[in-house]
Formats: structure tokens, sequence, C-alpha cells
């Protein structure tokens, strides 16, 4: 008889874990895959033009002494794109800077003639040594019109200017290239 009551205690136990696991298999199926964004990508930051412009023996050609700070990017689950500028004792004391983000070319030695659109992400003012840090976001649906609108795809490039203001270059212009946009990460753009 006592055997007879362990057995059972034992096959009880073994239907309450076989039903716990039923459950635990039944609830992973039931939820989402968790969403993944992007890897972290660290791209140089460049100097294209001296302080003061452009000229003909230094041109806006996206070529330029490197090691001026870096540039972190990634994309979230959402698509949001996330960019972080370093800039390191390389910028106009004292100067502020409007970070764009630049549809194509996403080249070095590519002239930004080639460039088929910007937006700005903001303002990056340096201190009186020239550093400056600051973080941007901007949202996926904005970048996939400006990037993907103007005939790019996944795997094709962007890249980041630094400069006064639109055409002002009168504080050097700095970039970092090539930057990819994946228009497939997070929900579709209306």
């Amino acid at each position: 008889m006592r055997q007879d009551l362990t057995l059972s205690r034992r096959a009880a136990a073994l239907s309450r874990l076989g039903l716990v696991l039923s459950l635990m298999a039944l609830l992973m199926l039931l939820l989402p895959a968790a969403a993944v964004g992007s890897p972290n990508v660290k791209l140089d930051l460049f100097r294209d033009c001296d302080v003061g412009g452009c000229t003909a023996g230094n041109p806006l050609d996206m070529q330029g002494p490197g090691g001026q700070g870096f540039v972190n990017y990634n994309q979230d689950d959402s698509g949001d794109l996330r960019v972080v500028v370093h800039m390191m004792k390389s910028g106009a004391p004292n100067g502020t800077y409007t970070v764009f983000l630049v549809c194509g070319p996403g080249g070095i030695g590519t002239p930004h003639a080639q460039s088929c659109g910007f937006t700005s992400l903001g303002s990056l003012s340096t201190n009186g040594k020239g550093n400056a840090t600051g973080e941007f976001t901007i949202p996926k649906c904005t970048a996939d019109a400006l990037i993907s609108g103007n005939a790019f795809t996944t795997g094709q490039q962007a890249h980041i200017d630094l400069l006064k203001g639109a055409g002002d270059q009168s504080l050097g212009t700095f970039v970092a290239t090539p930057l990819d946009f994946d228009p497939t990460l997070g929900p579709p753009c209306p």
C-alpha cells in the first residue's frame, strides 16, 4: 500500500511538471519575438575644410585629416536613428555647429555636390578648447523620407556633416561617412 502511495505522488508531481512546462511553451509561442535594432557603429570624424571655409587647395570633397573625433550611430528597434557626435579639440573654440544628416554620397573623396538632400539634427556647441559632445535622434520616417525617398535602399549610405549652418563653412567643415540606414527596421512608414 505504501509503495502505491509513493508511486501515486510521483505520478502527480510529474503530471504537474508536465503541465507547467506545457504552459511555459505555450506562453513562449504567444509572446512576440524581441525587437532588435542595429549594432552601434563608430565612424571617424575628419576635417573636410579648415576654419574660414574651403579653398581651391582644400575643396569640399569628404577628404581631410582624420582623428578629429568620432560619430557613433545605430537604429533602435523602432527604426529611429541615434547619432552621437564627439568632437575632440578640433572644432573652433566656443563655436556652434549645426549637425546635418545628408542623403548620399557615402564615400570618402566623393563631392558634396552629389548629395540629394539634408536635414538638421540640431546644434553642437564647443567649449574653449573646441571639444563638444551631442546626441541626436531622428525619427525613422523622417530619415526614411530623406534617404530612402531619394532612390536609396537598404545598405546604401548617407553621411553626417558639421558646419556653422547650411552652406556656412566659416568654422570649418567636419564629416563622418558612410552612415548606413536600414528602412526595414521598425514599423513601416505611412
